[in-house]
């Protein structure tokens, strides 16, 4: 069952806020291994800084990673060393030292991934421009657009790459994400799912 500090945890979009809540949270409850580990996929996900501050989200860079790859399928030896690159940038084998927990909290982090990707999507402007930018497409053919993308992510390239049941928590988190922030196309994407099988 999860805390109320997790829901907000894993729904909350900036990284020094989702710090900060981990840091009460260990102040309050203790560093249980699975607080220890939620610190390391932080630490992993916004550990490096640029210039002026800036963080790099490993785990977006990843997403962004496999966007690419869904858009250039043609060598699959490639292909599946850069997923296992990205998958080296979202700690599987670190959850893995944590069993059961750790593949719990890994997909939690996935969740919030899809919520940050899908968040940045409906904020950037030539995500949902058309016609040169001039105009902005209507919010439902937004929803559809990201659900699309997110889908030719989450089950297109591992597919493409024979590797879906490496990937299997990844996708399990992309849909319930699409689920829960798009419930109008619920069992469209679904179906879309279904049709996989």
């Amino acid at each position: 069952m999860e805390k109320p500090w997790e829901t907000g945890y894993y729904h909350e979009l900036q990284a020094d806020k989702r710090r900060k809540l981990l840091d009460e949270a260990v102040a309050s409850e203790g560093m249980s291994p699975e607080n220890e580990l939620r610190r390391r996929l932080l630490d992993a996900r916004y550990g490096k800084a640029l210039g002026r501050g800036k963080k790099v989200d490993y785990f977006i860079r990843g997403w962004m990673t496999l966007s690419m790859l869904a858009s250039n399928t043609r060598n699959r030896k490639r292909m599946v060393r850069d997923i296992q690159s990205v998958m080296d940038d979202w700690k599987f084998d670190l959850a893995g030292e944590y069993g059961e927990a750790g593949k719990r909290i890994l997909y939690q982090e996935f969740c919030n991934m899809v919520l940050v990707y899908i968040d940045l999507c409906k904020r950037d402007k030539t995500y949902g421009a058309v016609i040169l930018g001039i105009g902005r497409i209507s919010d439902e053919s937004l929803m559809m657009k990201i659900a699309r993308d997110i889908y030719n992510v989450a089950y297109d390239v591992p597919e493409q790459a024979g590797i879906s049941a490496d990937l299997k928590l990844f996708t399990e988190a992309a849909t319930a994400m699409v689920c829960e922030v798009f419930p109008e196309i619920e069992d469209e994407f679904l179906g879309k799912v279904s049709m996989r099988s």
